[in-house]
């Protein structure tokens, strides 16, 4: 089955440190207003299937990953405001691809976002998050 791409947006309020985990190559953007659109800047070297420790200053930053991901908040102040899979709809051959017979949508990635859990010591807050299903909380 094909895989729909996952775009995940973060929105860092204060400086932080963010431990991402994906099972694919992913090129983490800054992203920045410029000359009426949005321009994407590289952080970083490319995150390698695994766990990495990003240090984030504030901004807007994005990623895509055909893989289920990992996103926890080491410390800062870090949200997820955007979620969703990246439609085919974007790209200016999807009639063609449908006529073609590929699946304009595929399975979509999961990702889950750990918190620290306040008065909890090490704990952690975990949030699955889907784009077809509103987040949901469990500890």
């Amino acid at each position: 089955m094909k895989r729909a791409p996952l775009q995940v947006t973060l929105r860092v309020e204060t400086p932080s440190v963010v431990a991402v985990t994906v099972a694919d190559t992913v090129q983490l953007d800054r992203l920045r207003p410029g000359d009426g659109a949005v321009v994407a800047e590289r952080h970083g070297p490319l995150l390698e299937p695994g766990t990495r420790d990003v240090a984030l200053a504030p901004g807007v930053y994005a990623f895509r990953t055909l893989c289920d991901a990992e996103l926890a908040v080491v410390s800062g102040g870090v949200t997820i405001p955007d979620i969703h899979a990246h439609e085919k709809d974007d790209h200016p051959d999807f009639q063609a691809s449908i006529l073609r017979g590929e699946t304009p949508r595929g399975q979509t990635p999961r990702l889950t976002v750990r918190y620290p859990s306040e008065g909890q010591g090490h704990g952690m807050f975990v949030t699955p998050v889907t784009p077809a299903i509103d987040a949901s909380s469990s500890q």
